[in-house]
C-alpha cells in the first residue's frame, strides 16, 4: 500500500520518513525495557516519553492523513461508507491477525485472555486489563482504539459540508476535554470494565493538530511568494521546539505541566508541517542520498506493520540473545531492534499488509460501488401542496411541471421533489406536517442527494413555518433559496413580537438566497429584513399557456360576450375575502350601467364564505347579473378563464398574482389595483385598467368602459397577451428559477 499522497497524486515522501521515525522511537523504547526485563539490569536509562511522542506523532500524522483523505468527499451516507470502509481495511485485518496470533501464543502459555477481552480487542472497545489499564489482548492496540473513535467522530462529520467538519469534530473534542477538565467524567476504572471515559484523553488533540495543518497547508502553499520565507521560518521554529524536546527529554526542563505539554504539540505540529511539504530537490537528488531516501519511504510504508509486530520481534531476540550467553550491551541490542523491527515491518507489510489491502480494497473499498454511487441531485420544492396554498400551491405545481432533468448535463442536473410544510388540516396540525417534511429533510441529507430546498414563503403562519424549516436546513448544512410571495408582510412584520421579528430577519439572512416578485418587494427585503442587495433577485411569475382554447371574441360590445353568450362575462378568480375586493366589486356591479341594463354576468369563482357572499348579492337584488359558483379547480378556472371577456381583482394588497397572468396568457382584458408588484409590472391603459383600491365609482366606470369600448378591450388583449409571451410564459419562468437553483445549490432541473 502507498504512503499518503497530495491531491495531486505526489507522494509526500518526508511524511513517509517522519512515520518511520516515530515507529522507530516506539521500538526504541520498547526494546530498551525488553532488554532491562529479559536480558540484563542495565538497560538504557531513557524517559519512557521518548516512545510517547512516536504515538503523538502517529496520531498527528493520522489527522492529517484523514483530513486529506476525506476533504473532498461530498456529503452524505455514502461518502461516510466509502470512508468508514477505506479505513476499516486499512487497519483491521493486520490488527486481527497480530491480536489472535498473541492471543493463542498466550493461551499455549495458560496465560490465555478470557473472550470479553478478546472481543473487546477485536472491536476497538476501550476494556481495563487486572491493573485497570486500558490495553487490549495486543498492548500496542491501545493506540487504535484512539484511532477508532476518531474515525467514528470523522464518520459522522462527512454528514456535513466540508467546511463544517473540521469544526464539528473539534468541537466534539474540545468539548470532551472540557467535560473532564470540570469532573464531569472519569479515567478511574475497576479492572475488567468498559472505559469509554479513557478515551477522552489530551491525545485528541494530536489528531487535531494533524487536521489544522491539513486545512491550512493548501492554504498556506497557495499564498503568492510567501512558501520560501514560511519554510524558512518554520524551520527556526520547529528546530527551537525541538531544542526545547530534546531538553525536556534530557531532564532539564520539565516534563510535565500544561506548558510542557503545550509545547510538545506545537513541536509536533511544527514537525508535521514541515514534512507535508513537497523537496523536489530531495526528491531528485542522485547517488547516496537517493538510496537513503528510498529506505526512509520504504521504513514509513512498513511503519504500522512495524508498530504492531515489533513486539512478536524482541521477546523472541532478548531470548536468544541469553541464550547465547548474553556480552551484548544495551545499546547494540536496542539498535539492534531497532533494524531487525523495521525489517519485518517491512517484510510484512510486503508479504501481507499491502496485497491484502489491495485485494480488499478491490472488492469492498472502491468509492464506485453501485450502492454507494450518488444518485441524481433532488431539490425540494417546500410549500403548500393541496389547494388552499393558493398562488404559492400553483407556483410549486408549475415549476415541477416545467422541469426537464434529461436536457441537463448529468454533472448539473437535479430532478425538484414536492415538500409538504402545510397540509390541508387546521394550522396546529400543520406543525405535524412540517415535523414531516424536516424528517424528509433529514432523510435527503443523510443520503447525499439533497442539493438544497427551495422555499416557498408567505406570511402569518406560513412564515412561522417556514422559518422553523430554514433553521433545520441551515443546521444539516443544507443551502435555502427563500421565495417570497407574501403579499401583506410589510403590514404583517411590523406588528410582530420582537422574538419573532429577529427569527424572520435571522432566517431571511441565512438564505444563500432570496427570490422576490418585484421592486418593492426588493425593497421590504433589504430595508426591514437587513438583507444583503446582492443576496436578493427579482424573479417575475409564470403560467403555462392556457389549456382552453378560448371562445370566439364578439365584436359587439356589451351585445355578447365571448362565452357566446347575450351577455358579457366578468370574472373574478380567487379567495373570497375583503383583501381581495369582492365586495367593492359586488357594489361596483349596483353602480354599473352595463351590469343595471343586464347585459354583464359577472362569475366569482373561488373558495370562503360564500353562503355570507351569496347573501349579499341577494340583498343587493343582483341575481341575474351575478352569481357565486364556489372552488374552481385548476380544470374549472382554464374553462372560467377561455369563456370571460374582463377578469376584475380589485385587491387591496397583492404580490404579483398568477390569475393577471393567466388572463394575459389567454387574452383576457384586465382591471385591477395596481398594488403590490402590479403597478411596476404593468402599464395602465395599455396591459390592464388600473382603479385605485375601495373606489367604487371607478370601479364600476371602469367595467362600463372596457366593456363598451371594443377598441379599448382588443388593446388591452393583444398588448397584454404580447406582455405576456415577453415576460411571463412559464418557460421564462422556469428557465430565471432553474438559473437560480444553478447558482444557488450548482444543479438544475432544465
Amino acid at each position: 500500500m502507498s504512503g499518503p499522497a497530495r491531491p495531486g497524486g505526489e507522494r509526500l515522501e518526508a511524511l513517509q520518513a517522519l512515520r518511520a521515525l516515530a515507529a522507530a522511537l516506539v521500538v526504541f523504547v520498547h526494546a530498551s525495557a525488553t532488554y532491562t526485563d529479559k536480558v540484563g539490569p542495565h538497560g538504557l536509562d531513557l524517559p519512557f516519553d521518548l516512545g510517547g511522542h512516536g504515538v503523538k506523532l502517529f496520531f498527528c500524522i493520522s489527522g492529517y492523513i484523514i483530513y486529506s483523505a476525506s476533504a473532498n468527499l461530498a456529503a452524505g451516507f455514502a461518502s461516510l461508507s466509502f470512508f468508514a470502509r477505506r479505513r476499516l481495511i486499512r487497519i483491521v485485518p493486520l490488527y486481527w491477525a497480530a491480536t489472535l496470533i498473541y492471543a493463542i501464543k498466550l493461551g499455549l502459555q495458560g496465560q490465555g485472555p478470557d473472550w470479553r477481552e478478546i472481543a473487546c480487542s477485536l472491536l476497538f472497545i476501550p476494556y481495563t486489563n487486572g491493573a485497570g489499564l486500558m490495553r487490549p489482548v495486543l498492548g500496542a492496540g491501545w493506540t487504535l482504539n484512539f484511532e477508532l473513535f476518531f474515525y467514528a467522530a470523522l464518520c459522522l462529520a462527512l454528514l456535513l459540508p466540508g467546511a463544517r467538519r473540521v469544526a464539528a469534530v473539534a468541537a466534539l473534542f474540545i468539548g470532551l476535554l472540557l467535560a473532564r477538565a470540570a469532573g464531569l467524567t472519569t479515567t478511574d476504572y475497576p479492572p475488567h470494565t468498559l472505559a469509554w471515559g479513557l478515551l477522552i484523553d489530551p491525545l485528541l488533540l494530536y489528531f487535531l493538530s494533524g487536521v489544522l495543518v491539513g486545512l491550512l497547508n493548501p492554504k498556506l502553499q497557495a499564498l503568492p511568494g510567501l512558501p520560501q520565507r514560511w519554510r524558512n521560518g518554520m524551520a527556526w521554529v520547529a528546530g527551537l521546539l525541538l531544542a526545547h524536546l530534546g531538553l525536556t527529554l534530557a531532564g532539564v526542563l520539565p516534563n510535565h505541566g500544561a506548558l510542557a505539554q503545550a509545547l510538545q504539540l506545537a513541536t509536533c505540529t511544527a514537525v508535521l508541517l514541515l514534512c507535508v511539504r513537497p523537496y523536489p530537490h530531495l526528491t531528485a537528488a542522485p547517488g547516496q542520498h537517493e538510496r537513503l531516501r528510498k529506505l526512509a519511504v520504504l521504513a514509513g510504508d512498513g511503519s504500522y506493520s512495524t508498530y504492531l509486530v515489533h513486539g512478536f520481534v524482541m521477546g523472541p531476540a532478548a531470548r536468544g540473545v541469553v541464550l547465547l550467553g548474553g556480552g551484548i550491551s544495551a545499546g547494540v541490542f536496542v539498535a539492534a531492534m531497532v533494524v531487525l523491527c523495521t525489517v519485518a515491518g517491512v517484510l510484512v507489510f510486503k508479504g501481507f499488509e499491502s496485497p491484502l489491502t489491495r485485494w480488499l480494497n478491490q472488492r469492498w473499498g472502491h468509492p464506485m460501488h453501485e450502492k454507494d454511487m450518488p444518485q441524481e441531485k433532488i431539490i425540494f420544492i417546500a410549500g403548500p401542496l393541496t389547494p388552499m396554498g393558493g398562488g404559492m400551491f400553483r407556483v410549486a405545481e408549475y415549476l415541477l411541471q416545467s422541469q426537464s432533468p434529461q436536457s441537463v448535463p448529468a454533472a448539473q442536473r437535479a430532478t425538484l421533489m414536492p415538500l409538504e410544510t402545510r397540509g390541508s388540516g387546521s394550522a396546529s396540525a400543520s406543525l405535524m406536517v412540517l415535523l414531516g417534511a424536516m424528517w424528509r429533510l433529514l432523510g435527503a441529507r443523510l443520503s447525499g442527494r439533497l442539493a438544497g430546498v427551495h422555499i416557498n414563503v408567505a406570511e402569518r403562519m406560513s412564515l412561522l413555518r417556514k422559518c422553523l424549516l430554514v433553521v433545520a436546513a441551515r443546521a444539516l448544512g443544507v443551502p435555502v433559496l427563500l421565495h417570497l410571495h407574501a403579499a401583506q408582510l410589510h403590514l404583517t412584520f411590523p406588528k410582530l413580537p420582537a422574538p419573532l421579528r429577529g427569527l424572520v430577519r435571522w432566517a431571511f439572512g441565512r438564505a444563500t438566497q432570496v427570490v422576490v416578485l418585484g421592486k418593492a418587494a426588493q425593497s421590504f427585503v433589504v430595508n426591514e429584513l437587513k438583507v444583503g442587495p446582492a443576496q436578493v433577485r427579482i424573479v417575475l411569475n409564470g403560467v403555462p399557456p392556457p389549456s382552453v382554447p378560448r371562445a370566439a371574441l364578439s365584436t359587439s360590445g356589451a351585445n355578447g360576450g365571448a362565452n357566446g353568450g347575450d351577455k358579457a362575462r366578468i370574472l373574478f378568480l380567487g379567495n373570497l375575502t375583503e383583501r381581495k375586493g369582492v365586495s367593492d366589486l359586488l357594489q361596483a356591479l349596483t353602480r354599473s350601467r352595463q351590469a343595471q341594463a343586464g347585459q354583464v354576468d359577472a362569475v366569482f369563482a373561488g373558495g370562503g364564505d360564500v353562503a355570507a357572499y351569496q347573501a349579499k348579492l341577494a340583498a343587493m337584488g343582483l341575481q341575474g347579473s351575478a352569481r357565486f359558483v364556489g372552488w374552481a379547480d385548476q380544470a374549472q378556472a382554464s374553462q372560467w378563464m377561455a369563456s370571460a371577456d374582463v377578469l376584475v381583482l380589485p385587491s387591496y394588497d397583492e404580490g404579483l398574482p398568477l390569475v393577471i397572468l393567466e388572463a394575459l396568457a389567454n387574452g383576457v382584458a384586465v382591471v385591477c389595483t395596481p398594488v403590490g408588484e402590479i403597478g411596476s409590472t404593468l402599464t395602465d391603459g395599455e396591459h390592464a385598467l388600473f382603479v385605485q383600491p375601495g373606489d367604487v365609482a371607478e370601479l364600476a366606470a371602469a367595467l362600463d368602459r372596457v366593456l363598451s369600448d371594443t377598441g379599448l378591450r382588443e388593446r388591452l388583449e393583444q398588448q397584454g397577451h404580447a406582455l405576456y409571451r415577453a415576460q411571463f410564459s412559464l418557460a421564462h419562468f422556469a428557465d430565471a428559477v432553474a438559473e437560480v437553483h444553478q447558482q444557488v445549490f450548482g444543479v438544475r432541473s432544465r
